[in-house]
């Protein structure tokens, strides 16, 4: 399994905060949702707040994400996809964007229940993100939904579920994932 260490800043004071901080112990600022990791440690009204707030700041990408992770996290996913969208095309490199795009895009539904242009646009941002960083989270959703369209309809599609599953389990994936992705996507096999 691959762990990462992940430094974060304050975006206020500069001082260095944990993922599962909201408030910053140094100067008290709020702290941003800046990474799909840091979404369970934020409650409903913090999410709530923290979009509906004004902020100074040099990186209007940051907020823009900020707010989209807040929309994903309350199931507003037609709004955070439009969010996303922006970031991307403001932002081409960023993989998990083009992940929680994906994510978004499903609507807290089951791959099945969508067109299949509409889930060959989802495996198209989940391919994305896969080649800007391959992540076993990211292969672990992109089985889901082969498995869960493709396969489930009896169509063919150029990688197997399967093989997905196995790059996924090749990279790692931690149970923090699996639970973060449980609030986001209703699938009885994570």
């Amino acid at each position: 399994m691959n762990y990462y260490i992940q430094g974060l800043k304050c975006p206020n004071c500069g001082a260095t905060v944990s993922i599962d901080q909201t408030e910053c112990d140094y100067c008290g600022s709020r702290l941003f949702i800046s990474s799909f990791y840091s979404i369970p440690y934020f409650t409903d009204d913090m999410l709530r707040t923290q979009m509906h707030e004004e902020y100074e700041l040099e990186d209007e990408t940051l907020e823009l994400l900020s707010k989209a992770l807040c929309l994903l996290k309350l199931r507003m996913f037609k709004e955070a996809e439009e969010n996303y969208k922006k970031i991307i095309s403001e932002n081409i490199n960023n993989d998990e964007c083009f992940f929680l795009l994906s994510i978004a895009m499903l609507e807290g539904k089951k791959p099945f229940l969508h067109k299949k242009n509409e889930i060959d646009e989802m495996i198209l941002y989940i391919e994305n993100a896969i080649l800007l960083k391959p992540k076993g989270i990211y292969y672990l959703v992109y089985s889901y939904f082969i498995k869960n369209y493709y396969e489930k309809k009896k169509m063919r599609y150029r990688n197997s579920s399967i093989y997905c599953l196995e790059k996924s389990s090749e990279l790692g994936v931690s149970e923090g994932d699996k639970q973060i992705l449980k609030q986001l996507i209703d699938w009885e096999e994570w």
